[in-house]
Formats: structure tokens, sequence, C-alpha cells
């Protein structure tokens, strides 16, 4: 739960509130959850909040307990960006393409972050590769978001009739997999 949860908190912070609230009556004491769930809770917590600081120190100590772990990394990653350390989020995506590969995850998120940084040409490069994994995988909302994600870069740079074709593709799968946020 915890996990899942944990790489869309970020985009849907109402949602993380609900289920904060809801993990708060199964787990009042959170003293008793193993230590990597205790501080995976802990850091959502922190990001919801917006504490940004805070979330990449509880992120920090959760990398150094899974050592090898891409998708903590590129949680850590997340929570850098939400406390403005974008050299630090891309140095994490990059730790955890590194380790794992074929992470699509690390691929988006490397591409969000250099799209934000006005590097289109890196930006759209870690889109294809995303989209490639995510197509590979069969994960219908992975390529949704690769989709969306990139159409909004491709406007940013200015390209826009790709960016359209991008985002009319996003709301077809979109609205076949019934997913709210990229539908939105």
């Amino acid at each position: 739960c915890l996990v899942v949860g944990a790489r869309s908190f970020a985009d849907d912070p109402q949602a993380a509130s609900r289920h904060l609230v809801g993990v708060s009556e199964i787990v009042p004491d959170e003293s008793r959850l193993p230590t990597k769930e205790r501080l995976r809770l802990q850091a959502i917590r922190a990001i919801v909040l917006r504490q940004g600081d805070r979330a990449v120190a509880l992120y920090r100590e959760l990398v150094q307990l899974s050592p090898g772990d891409a998708g903590a990394l590129v949680d850590l990653g997340r929570a850098q960006e939400t406390a403005q350390r974008r050299a630090d989020a891309r140095t994490s995506y990059e730790q955890a393409i590194k380790t794992e590969p074929h992470y699509a995850p690390a691929y988006l998120r490397l591409a969000k972050l250099e799209g934000n940084e006005s590097r289109g040409e890196q930006s759209l490069a870690a889109y294809r590769e995303a989209e490639r994994l995510y197509e590979k995988s069969s994960d219908l909302e992975g390529q949704a978001e690769v989709l969306f994600s990139r159409g909004t870069t491709l406007i940013a740079i200015g390209v826009v009739k790709q960016a359209r074709i991008d985002l009319e593709r996003a709301l077809a799968l979109s609205t076949e997999g019934n997913w709210v946020y990229q539908k939105i």
C-alpha cells in the first residue's frame, strides 16, 4: 500500500491525505511497523505536508536501508524536487537508472525534471526510453503518463503539433483505463 502510494502522492495531495488518514486508522501506533515501512510512511507524510527537507532526510535513510532499490531512489528524487534540490534529484534519478536500467519511472521523472530545466533534447530522450519501457511491460497507465508529460514539455518548448498528438493519445488511453489523473 505505501510503496504504490508513495509514487503517486506528490501528484495527488488530496488522495495522499485520504490514504494517510486511512493508514492512521489501521495503524494507530507507527512504532510497531517495520523500519522501512515506518520511514516510508513518515516520508510520505512529510511530502504531503510540504516538509521537503524532512522528506529528503527520511528517504535518504530509506535508501541507505535499501541499497539497490531504484524505487527508493526515485522517491528520494521526488522529495529532493519538493525541497527545490533539482541537481540532487537528477543525481538520484540517474542513480536509479544505473541501479535498475529497466525501471521506467526513473526515466519518466528524469524526463520531467530535464523538461522543467529547459533541457529539451535530454528530456525527450528520457521520455522515449520511459515510453519504450512502459510499452514493453504493457503498462498502459505508464504510457498515458509519458504521453501526457511529454505533451506538456513539448508545449513548453513550442512543438505544439506533436504535443497535441501526444495529449490526444494520452486522453484516449486514460479514457480506456479510466485513470482520472491523466484524464483531467
